[in-house]
């Protein structure tokens, strides 16, 4: 609850009137002020008041004092967390008119520094296997942030651009799916960036293990021999994208 002001007191058709940015919208971390105009029982606009006035805001479970400031008439808080909030001004203890007044606070931008990535795809994959991360756009207050421009790309760390399939997804809730699909196998960087650079963690090392070996895996060797003497055969396995297979043998 905010501080007492003090001045003549509103009568019983007093008519309060809210003016200002926080009369019907305001954003989070930004200051948000309601001015409340008093009138008496004939109509008359009041310069002061005398009785105890206090302010309060909620939304949901989230409750905000109101303070006023040296203008008698000015209610102002600074919301931390985005919702439909409800100012009750009151005079005595009872509502005046057309309280509680309605403030829709809305989500500061999307902090790059705060906002995270989570799951497996952020460290590994196989090749030709479609992977996933959650990334989770958040403010500098923690709260999720819809409609952020969530960019991202991967490259193999070695500076070279393979093939790789990668879309992001708005969820509409703060949350963003990446999905990638990469035909190579290696160590890559998976950058994830908002419109002020890069979050939290980003670039991620992503290794990429290749598939399985396939009938691409090749043999080679002298096409023919001498009895008794030693052949050389030297067997190169290769998963279905023909990426080389780690422990690859050679045969002889």
């Amino acid at each position: 609850a905010s501080r007492a002001a003090a001045a003549p007191a509103l009568g019983p058709s007093g008519r309060p009137r809210p003016a200002g940015n926080g009369a019907t919208a305001g954003t989070v971390g930004h200051l948000a002020q309601l001015t409340i105009v008093g009138g008496d029982r004939c109509d008359n606009v009041l310069t002061s008041m005398s009785d105890a006035v206090a302010g309060t805001a909620t939304a949901d479970s989230v409750s905000v004092p109101v303070a006023q400031t040296a203008d008698t008439y000015q209610f102002q808080f600074r919301p931390t967390v985005p919702g439909t909030y409800l100012v009750a001004v009151r005079l005595n203890g009872a509502h005046i008119k057309d309280s509680p007044f309605t403030v829709v606070i809305a989500p500061a931008p999307a902090s790059a520094e705060n906002s995270t990535a989570t799951g497996a795809g952020l460290a590994a994959s196989t090749a030709g296997v479609s992977t996933t991360v959650t990334v989770r756009a958040l403010d500098t207050f923690g709260n999720l942030v819809k409609g952020t421009n969530v960019a991202a790309a991967l490259a193999l760390a070695n500076g070279t651009q393979p093939i790789v399939q990668l879309d992001v997804v708005d969820n509409a809730n703060g949350l963003y799916t990446l999905t990638y699909r990469s035909t190579v196998s290696g160590v890559f960087r998976l950058s994830i960036q908002l419109s002020d650079g890069h979050i939290r963690g980003s670039p991620f090392v992503v290794t990429i293990a290749p598939a399985s070996v396939s009938a691409q895996s090749t043999l080679s060797g002298p096409s023919s021999g001498v009895a008794g003497t030693p052949v050389q055969l030297v067997v190169r396995a290769r998963h279905q994208f023909a990426n080389p297979q780690p422990g690859a043998g050679m045969w002889r």
